[in-house]
């Protein structure tokens, strides 16, 4: 061998190394986004569903009811709320006279609502889904929480939609 030869052949090893490295973190980063993906996603199917049968009971008599488990939020997602415009703001979780000062959310849940006062459904932490948005409007109905407003949940818990002619409430499930 010539000695320009041993001299390249490092050298074509410190390529294929890098060279390597780079594909490994390519190829971390889009399973990453693949997963952030997932959970936007599921997270869309799940508001849908909310949407769906809340549409769908609107039009039921008054006093039908469906028990809903959101279960297809991501973990991410600590909770979601129900808000009414038209009624006055009283946070509440999981239907309880329990505030949601000590998880920290009261401020953003009232300041939320107030500054974007045609959406009536929200999840939080805000920003825990990247590719999905924080609030969304369940509509064209007219969505009531009943024992108070908004009317928080914890991911997994079960809800309970009532018809009432005309517009469709929201109520834990005890």
């Amino acid at each position: 061998m010539r000695k320009g030869q041993l001299m390249a052949q490092p050298l074509i090893y410190i390529f294929a190394l890098i060279v390597g490295a780079l594909i490994l973190i390519w190829g971390a980063k889009s399973v990453y986004d693949i997963m952030e993906r997932t959970d936007a996603v599921n997270t869309a199917k799940q508001i849908d569903a909310i949407k769906h049968d809340v549409k769908i009971y609107a039009q039921y008599d008054k006093g039908n009811t469906k028990t809903i488990v959101a279960s297809k939020f991501p973990s991410k997602i600590e909770m979601f709320c129900f808000y009414d415009a038209k009624s006055s703001l009283n946070p509440m979780l999981d239907g309880r006279k329990k505030s949601l000062t000590g998880l920290g959310y009261e401020g953003a849940v009232k300041s939320y609502f107030e500054h974007e006062p045609d959406k009536n459904f929200l999840i939080l932490p805000e920003g825990a889904v990247k590719q999905a948005r924080t609030s969304y409007y369940i509509g064209p109905v007219r969505l009531k929480p009943e024992g108070g407003n908004p009317l928080c949940f914890k991911t997994k818990k079960k809800f309970r939609i009532t018809a009432m002619g005309g517009y469709v409430t929201v109520d834990a499930v005890s």
